[in-house]
């Protein structure tokens, strides 16, 4: 497997892998002090969970 960091933010990092060398297909995963906590099959849900899917969520109903 080979890999590489394409972002971080919010004590996240997002790593591009592949499973072999021919770097087609590329999934993401990402990760916090070095565990995996999501895979994704997309660049764009990685982002969107290291900026947005960590935060709480809020309630609206009074």
């Amino acid at each position: 497997m080979s890999e590489k960091i394409v972002t971080s933010g919010n004590g996240f990092y997002v790593y591009e892998c592949w499973q072999d060398a021919s770097m087609s297909d590329p999934y993401y995963e990402v990760r916090k002090a070095g565990e995996v906590v999501k895979r994704c099959e997309q660049l764009t849900e990685a982002k969107e969970y290291v900026h947005y899917g960590t935060r709480p969520e809020h309630n609206y109903d009074d």
